[in-house]
């Protein structure tokens, strides 16, 4: 693919992604706040689905979203197909031998889901989301290999968009009913939305590139043509992602593996609030690193770094431009946020103000981890994960005796923060010549002493808050010499869908 096709892709897929996910976040704020409000428990099943799909992906989708993404967008048109069939039945073989011996040994998958996720209450619908969303995850992965990143964005928002009109009607007509069958609904409703998602996806997938097979094929039968296809160093490159994937994933969803071992689901909803709120700052940031992957790729792959260094800098500029006055929100109103979930939610807004400090000063690594991985370092960034894993352990259980969920919450800020600086540290390295926009150092700086005032004088006032805001945001905006036309620029994003 040509530069100016990749590069006319990237803003589309970029413009719907950043389209999608900012609807996306008042709709799945709403959805929290509606299981919360149900109880504490039933958003804590809320949070287990997510440690669910996260070890599906993590440990069965071998090698995941990185080797797709690096990997389609080098391979020969015609061979595509090859390639995604091939790895689809290693990935197939993979993940029913697991089923097997989690059906076998239900004991793996109650270590990582805790002990009320017990064959007697809940395990098969573990088993089959497991299922469900390793075939969602697979093609939305090979959608955005295949640049068709507007319609990975799409997909990727199905169960936001789905769940929450279903939970919304049974919360309003049917609140009882939703409380004494939380486990159910949650779970069905999930297990529908991968199924139709990944059906949706597989069938784009499979439309695209038998297009592209045949346009590069002097045969009649496309089909009949399939052989088993992998690149060079496949075996190599995916194990090692591979593994970087699952010690990510227990970084990520340590915190809330411990909370499901020592404590319960009421306490992991009670935790779960503040933390998908803090979540926010860095949702789009997060988004627009996934999809970057192949973006960078192409880039790379065609010696293009003058769009490398370009991209990088405009993306972190606009991400700053999004995240900070977001963190300055959430700091300044955290408990009239949480008092919106109930009132058993609202002793942890210290919590919150935390996670979204150091979930603030996060938002560069999304795009160091997509330059790294297509730069095939994949090595490097495993042994930095690894010690970064290490580190967060030996954090999140020398604070979560003396300290409880707070000491979790500090592990997994921390978390954030030590990974931000080893990623930059790798991609300084690779002497690409890329430079932070000095509109991150300000909010960093600024996001940490609203963070330390609130903490320090944590005042209900509404105009209290609505002042330390206003300072805030308008200083941000100042010293980081913002213009007119970045905050058109931005608006202009969310509001158009692009082409």
């Amino acid at each position: 693919m040509d530069n100016e096709n990749i590069k006319r892709k990237s803003i589309s897929g970029a413009k719907w992604t950043v389209l999608l996910s900012t609807l996306a976040l008042p709709i799945g704020y709403v959805v929290n706040v509606i299981l919360g409000r149900i109880s504490p428990e039933t958003l804590g099943i809320y949070a287990l689905i997510s440690v669910v799909v996260g070890f599906s992906g993590s440990f069965l989708l071998f090698g995941g979203n990185n080797v797709v993404q690096k990997y389609l967008p080098e391979i020969e048109d015609n061979q595509k197909i090859d390639f995604i069939l091939t790895y689809s039945i290693i990935v197939t073989i993979i993940s029913l031998l697991s089923i097997l011996l989690m059906l076998i040994f239900p004991q793996i998958l109650v270590y990582v889901t805790g002990s009320e996720t017990s064959p007697d209450n809940g395990f098969y619908y573990i088993i089959i989301l497991i299922l469900v969303s390793i075939f969602f995850n697979l093609y939305t992965y090979m959608l955005s290999g295949l640049m068709e990143i507007k319609m990975a964005s799409i997909i990727n928002k199905i169960t936001t968009y789905g769940n929450f009109p279903i939970f919304l009607f049974i919360f309003i007509f049917f609140p009882s009913y939703f409380l004494e069958n939380n486990l159910h609904i949650i779970f069905l409703s999930f297990i529908l939305f991968y199924s139709v998602g990944g059906l949706l996806a597989a069938v784009i997938v499979f439309k695209n590139v038998l297009k592209l097979k045949q346009e590069n094929s002097t045969s009649s039968n496309i089909v009949t043509n399939f052989k088993l296809f992998l690149p060079k160093k496949f075996w190599s490159t995916s194990i090692t992602v591979h593994l970087s994937t699952v010690m990510y994933y227990f970084s990520d969803k340590l915190d809330q593996i411990l909370i499901l071992n020592f404590f319960n689901l009421t306490q992991l909803g009670l935790y779960y609030a503040p933390l998908q709120i803090a979540i926010l700052v860095r949702f789009i940031p997060s988004s627009l690193g996934n999809v970057l992957l192949p973006t960078f790729s192409n880039f790379l792959a065609n010696n293009d770094l003058n769009s490398v260094k370009q991209w990088y800098s405009k993306i972190i500029k606009y991400n700053a431009l999004i995240t900070f006055p977001m963190a300055f929100i959430i700091i300044f109103f955290s408990k009239y946020i949480l008092l919106l979930f109930g009132e058993e939610y609202l002793s942890n807004y210290y919590i919150l103000v935390i996670l979204t400090f150091l979930y603030s000063t996060g938002i560069i690594s999304p795009l160091n981890n997509a330059i790294i991985i297509a730069k095939g370092k994949v090595q490097i960034y495993l042994l930095c994960e690894f010690l970064s894993i290490i580190l967060g352990i030996i954090i999140a259980f020398s604070l979560i005796n003396p300290l409880g969920i707070l000491g979790l919450a500090i592990y997994r800020g921390l978390t954030i923060f030590n990974w931000q600086l080893i990623t930059q540290e790798i991609v300084k390295r690779f002497d690409l010549q890329l430079k932070i926009d000095i509109s991150y150092k300000i909010g960093v700086l600024i996001s940490f002493i609203c963070a330390l005032i609130y903490l320090a004088f944590p005042y209900d006032n509404f105009f209290y808050c609505a002042f330390l805001f206003g300072i805030s945001t308008i200083s941000f905006l100042y010293l980081s010499k913002y213009k007119k036309e970045d905050i058109k620029f931005i608006l202009t994003t969310i509001l158009n869908r692009g082409t």
